[in-house]
Formats: C-alpha cells, sequence, structure tokens
C-alpha cells in the first residue's frame, strides 16, 4: 500500500505557539505526520490529496497536562466544599464505581475533550476503561495508573498494582500502537506511604517512564506531610528520588521558593489547573516566579468535578486574568505564554515529543477555528483573539494524525449518547437529584 499523503489548505496556520502566523498557508502530511508546511505558492502541493479548510485559522491542538477524564460523571458535585471534604465524598462514590460506569465516564472525558481541541491529554485515573474508550481513537496521549495506600478502599489495589506494573506498561504500549504511554500516579504525598513512594521512584527511573502526582494544592496538603515526615514536599520527594525531569507535579498552589527553584533545576514540570484551584478556593498560584525558576510550567484542566468543564481556553485566560489581578501587572503573563503554556509546555511534561506543534516530524494533530467568528475580528493580533476572546464553540474542526474526528462543530465519535445515560443512571443509583 502506498502513502497516504495530503495538503491542508488554510487562511492562516500558527505553527508554534510563541512563532508567528503563515499567511494563506499550506500543511503537507505524510501517513499521519506533517512533512511540510509554509506559504502554499512556495510549497510543492502535487500528488497529493487537497482539502481546503478556507477561512479558517489552524493551529497545534491542545496538550492537556492534567485531567480525570471520568470525572465527567461526577460534573456539579459538592459545590462549595472545601477541598479536602470534598475528596472524601469523591473517594466514597468512587468506591462503588464499576470498571463500565469508568469506561462511560472516560468516553464522556475524550469526547469533550475532542470537541474542545484538545487532541492528547494526560489522563489520571482508571487505566483499563479508559484503554477501552480510546479504542478506535488516534488520540495520543498519557494514562495515568492511580497510587492511594493510605486510602481505606484502595489499598490492597495499590499494592496489587505494584506488582503488576510490567504488564501494565506492556498493556497501554499495545493496545495503543506507539500511541499510548503509561505514568506512575501516587496521589499526593500524603495519601501514599513513603514505602510506596520510593518503589514508584524506582520503577520511574528503571523504566523511564513518568510520576504524575498532585503537590502542594493546599496549605493543609503541606502541614500533613510536614507533620508525618519532618521535611517540606518537594524536599521529601526529592529525599525519595522522585524530583526529576520525569515529574509532573499538578497544582503547586503553595510552592515555596526554595522548592521552585529544586524543581526548577531538576527540569520537573507544574501542571497549572487554575478553574480548579480558583473554584475550590485553594490560592492562585504563582507562575511568573516558577517560570523564573525554570520550571516547565504546562496547563491543565483538572476533572469536571473540580473545574466544570474541559476546556483549555477557559484555562488560559484564567491563567492569564488571575495572575493579573492578583500581581497587579497587566504584563505578568501574556496571550502567547498563556497558549505556549497549553502547547508546547504540556507536550513537554507529558514526554510526548511529537505534539504540541505544526512543524514536519510531528503528528498531523491540529485544529481549525472559524475566522468568521465574531469572537474573532478585527484580527489586530489574531493570538490575543484566540486567548483572549475565542472559546470551543469556535472551533469548527479537529484533526488527529490527519483524520477528520471533529468537522463543523460536529464529533464523530460513536456511543456519546449511551454514555451520557449511562452518566445519568449512575447519578440516580448513588443517590443524586436533579
Amino acid at each position: 500500500m502506498g502513502s497516504e499523503r495530503k495538503t491542508f489548505l488554510a487562511k492562516r496556520v500558527l505553527p508554534h505557539a510563541r512563532g508567528h502566523w503563515i499567511e494563506d498557508a499550506a500543511i503537507v502530511v505524510d501517513d499521519g505526520r506533517i512533512s511540510e508546511v509554509g506559504r502554499r505558492d512556495e510549497l510543492d502541493l502535487g500528488g497529493s490529496e487537497v482539502i481546503d479548510l478556507g477561512n479558517a485559522a489552524v493551529m497545534p491542538g491542545f496538550v492537556n497536562a492534567h485531567v480525570h477524564a471520568a470525572m465527567a460523571l461526577l460534573r456539579g458535585y459538592g459545590d462549595g466544599m472545601p477541598l479536602h471534604g470534598w475528596l472524601e465524598n469523591i473517594w466514597r462514590i468512587e468506591a462503588s464505581m464499576d470498571q463500565d460506569v469508568i469506561y462511560y465516564g472516560s468516553l464522556l472525558g475524550v469526547a469533550e475533550q475532542l470537541r474542545s481541541g484538545i487532541t492528547s491529554f494526560v489522563d489520571f485515573y482508571n487505566v483499563e476503561p479508559m484503554l477501552r474508550a480510546l479504542s478506535g481513537i488516534p488520540v495520543r496521549a498519557v494514562l495515568t495508573l492511580a497510587f492511594m495506600d493510605k486510602v481505606e478502599y484502595m489499598v490492597e489495589e495499590s499494592w496489587r498494582r505494584m506488582d503488576n506494573i510490567d504488564n501494565y506498561i506492556e498493556m497501554v504500549k499495545g493496545a495503543g500502537a506507539g500511541r499510548l504511554e503509561l505514568a506512575l500516579g501516587p496521589h499526593a504525598p500524603y495519601s501514599c506511604s513513603g514505602e510506596m513512594l520510593r518503589r514508584l521512584a524506582e520503577v520511574s527511573e528503571r523504566y523511564g517512564v513518568r510520576v504524575h502526582m498532585h503537590l502542594s494544592e493546599t496549605r493543609d496538603d503541606i502541614y500533613k506531610v510536614m507533620d508525618e515526615t519532618g521535611m517540606a514536599p518537594v524536599a521529601y520527594l526529592d529525599s525519595l528520588g522522585l524530583v526529576n525531569d520525569r515529574l509532573i507535579a499538578a497544582h503547586g498552589v503553595h510552592l515555596t521558593d526554595e522548592e521552585m527553584s529544586l524543581l526548577g533545576s531538576r527540569g520537573a514540570s507544574v501542571a497549572h489547573c487554575p478553574r480548579s484551584n480558583s473554584r475550590l478556593g485553594v490560592g492562585i498560584a504563582r507562575i511568573p516566579d516558577m517560570l523564573k525558576a525554570g520550571i516547565n510550567v504546562a496547563l491543565g484542566t483538572d476533572g469536571q468535578a473540580s473545574s466544570d468543564s474541559l476546556d483549555a481556553f477557559e484555562e488560559m485566560r484564567l491563567m492569564i486574568y488571575l495572575q493579573r489581578a492578583s500581581l497587579g501587572d497587566p504584563s505578568a503573563i501574556n496571550a502567547s505564554e498563556a497558549l505556549y503554556a497549553a502547547t508546547t509546555a504540556s507536550a513537554r511534561a507529558a514526554g510526548l515529543g511529537d505534539v504540541g506543534a505544526i512543524a514536519p516530524g510531528f503528528r498531523a494533530d491540529f485544529i481549525a477555528l472559524d475566522l468568521s467568528s465574531i469572537r474573532l475580528r478585527p484580527i489586530w493580533d489574531l493570538s490575543t483573539n484566540i486567548v483572549m476572546a475565542a472559546g470551543r464553540d469556535d472551533v469548527r474542526d479537529v484533526y488527529l494524525a490527519g483524520q477528520p474526528v471533529v468537522q463543523g462543530g460536529e464529533l464523530s465519535l460513536g456511543g456519546v449518547e449511551d454514555a451520557i445515560n449511562r452518566a445519568e443512571e449512575f447519578r440516580r443509583e448513588s443517590g443524586g437529584r436533579g
């Protein structure tokens, strides 16, 4: 079988978050990967199927650096509760979830992300149901195997997973045909024993897999770790061998200067989740200070139960607005920096070196926004318009490896209606009202 060659034409293309828009552009794709990008009159487009996206702004798909996609099942639950009380109630409900209901939640989370222009993600939930949800969807993702051996319902399961990590790695790689990776997910320093954290550090080193965990989300998190270990959270993790360039630390709201310096010097990433942090009232992360310390600051949505929706546009805006408001500085974070966090920096955090840009060798994962949208006009600065004014309703088309999954705003993914109905059944069975 010969190679599949396609050429996508668009009014404008942004190859990289910090780059410049190309006018009257073309993207040449061979077998799902980009081979050329530039002005259409400068490229040889012969021998390819031409797909004209028309009056569109084409940019890299968003990369969601921290999400609990199956928490679509718990959207709207526990509003107004403090984090740890909310978590205890969430864990109680999660203990009753079977693999089927988690599959339906996972499918809803994947569908919501794709419709929003998120083409890659780092999930933190249950691996097997997510693999089932991703069957036939050529998405690039990292699936996090969760561990919580200090939480009652997860003690035995956490150690069972530890004993079967080799099988999980092979399962994920085999199911994804090179598209999917496994990460190790100790929930947080306070919800895992020191022995488990030490073992996970050893496994991460042995296999070169990422460690994805919640860190310093609230002040109570810090006090718990210090009371039990006598050390601040980052120093404690470092003593166990977990602070390195494979670490994805979600939140990091209450990091100290010293902790930021250590994380930055080791090449670690922080997945910033401004919407969740705001909704739960845990504080505002010090993003400019993290960047100055050399931390790779990525962007995540968190789960729908704490952020309400999986919307990269809202996360970018909140990242900017909260920093500017808290610092009293309108230049604290600009649109290109937020766009970089939601694409390139998140891809780096995830260890996905072939997504987050429209460039030769990268997967053809991109989104097309409708330039006729009132939210994008007039165009003084298109990147600013996209970050500060556009929304997921402006995402007209979404492509994964050069294949359409959203066209004209319509998602071509089966099973979504069944998943919505099953989610409603689960809510009723769990005692939910509404």
